[in-house]
């Protein structure tokens, strides 16, 4: 029996004040793999791509009718995902998502197929030209040049957008992909897609940068604030086959037991998520304060944002305050409820 893949799903907005860019987590999510349909290689239920996509829509639901544009890496870059993103609308029927993801290298498109006013046999031409993208490198004279902010620093880019067929849409009914081709400084190469023909090459290529904050939140999120490092586990789990088929539990029992960990992991990566939201709007409203009360010492301050990890610092150096000045708050009451005098903190050291 093959066993399906479980990952946890991560969706955060990009927030900025100006000058610098940080990312706050919306949603987390324990995601699985569908099981194959007996006798095919089809997936029975939505696929991983097709559910991460869904977690997006949900959170981009919650911006009041905004459009959303979501940066996906290239394992995104199907058209079940499109699919997907096209399907999130409102209750008027108005597209709220967006999607900006890379090709893979081997990508293949076409042009729009010119309209003959002659009549002929057969039926009109659904595709133009082939194309294959990154075989367009090889001749730069007609792509635009400029500097952009990426990744924190000044980059020289070259790019040529072109909006093209791409046949895995197309067969989904789908429209026009419009296609990004960028060199940056010179060596590096890459292709971007995007499922929105309004936005701009050089708004595609600065979210698809923008994709890196949010790399850094998840890390963060992960060793700064430990959000993933909970240790429930069951004997009832399914196990994952090594040398021998592992068989799924059906007892009543063992379902429960199964059911009630991952109740448990999902609640505490719940409560990680929200934490790391609470600390990362904190370090953003109350920088200045931040700095001011932190205990450690750096020495080239890089940014006016403090990072999770110096706000967290900085909070835990303050929480003994904290609880002594606001006693009835109910947070801090069952906190002192539970913690040790501090007159007798430091007995076991001394």
């Amino acid at each position: 029996m093959k066993l399906s893949l479980v990952i946890i799903a991560h969706v955060s907005a990009v927030a900025t004040n100006g000058k610098t860019y940080r990312s706050i987590p919306l949603m987390t999510e324990r995601q699985e793999s569908p099981p194959k349909i007996e006798g095919t290689n089809k997936p029975d239920g939505d696929t991983i791509v097709t559910q991460m996509v869904d977690l997006v829509a949900k959170a981009a639901k919650s911006f009041d009718g905004e459009k959303a544009v979501v940066a996906l890496d290239a394992y995104f870059a199907k058209a079940s995902a499109f699919e997907a993103a096209a399907k999130a609308v409102t209750d008027n029927g108005e597209r709220i998502l967006e999607i900006v993801t890379r090709a893979p290298s081997d990508t293949v498109a076409f042009t729009v197929p010119e309209i003959s006013d002659k009549k002929g046999r057969g039926r009109p031409r659904e595709y133009g030209n082939k194309i294959k993208l990154y075989d367009l490198f090889s001749d730069t004279s007609n792509f635009t040049e400029t500097t952009m902010l990426l990744y924190g620093k000044k980059c020289q880019v070259k790019y040529l957008c072109i909006d093209l067929i791409w046949k895995p849409t197309k067969t989904k009914g789908l429209g026009l992909v419009r296609f990004v081709l960028v060199e940056l400084n010179g060596k590096d190469r890459l292709v971007l897609m995007s499922s929105s023909l309004e936005l701009t090459a050089e708004e595609i290529i600065t979210i698809y940068g923008l994709r890196f904050k949010i790399e850094g939140s998840f890390d963060e999120q992960k060793n700064d604030m430990g959000c993933f490092s909970y240790h429930f586990w069951t004997k009832a789990m399914e196990k994952r086959p090594r040398k021998k088929k592992a068989e799924k539990p059906t007892d009543d029992k063992s379902l429960e037991l199964a059911k009630n960990t991952e109740r448990a992991i999902e609640s505490y990566i719940c409560l990680g998520t929200i934490a790391t939201g609470i600390i990362t709007i904190i370090a953003f409203t109350h920088n200045r304060q931040i700095w001011k009360r932190y205990p450690g010492w750096i020495k080239t301050i890089r940014s006016d944002i403090p990072s999770i990890a110096i706000t967290k610092e900085t909070l835990a150096n303050d929480l003994p305050i904290f609880l002594r000045l606001f006693p009835h708050v109910p947070i801090c009451s069952i906190i002192n409820y539970r913690r040790r005098n501090d007159e007798s903190s430091f007995d076991d050291v001394a």
